[in-house]
């Protein structure tokens, strides 16, 4: 994955956390749901990620899990 996205979603993260104390992640149409663990090594204090495929949740089940 580029690193661009890896960048700018540690801003992301770190901005909300600098102006609102915790930073929560929402990523719908997570697909396999590499942003979504990308924010939660960002250190986001939660993340939820959802998609409508079901092959594609247990994918990003297995991405969040390390697997």
């Amino acid at each position: 994955m580029p690193q661009a996205y890896h960048r700018a979603i540690a801003r992301a993260v770190a901005r909300v956390k600098s102006e609102e104390g915790e930073a929560h992640v929402l990523d719908l149409g997570c697909g396999t749901g590499l942003l979504s663990l990308l924010a939660a090594k960002a250190g986001a204090d939660s993340v939820v990620a959802c998609d409508l495929m079901e092959p594609l949740c247990d994918v990003a089940r297995k991405v969040g899990r390390g697997g």
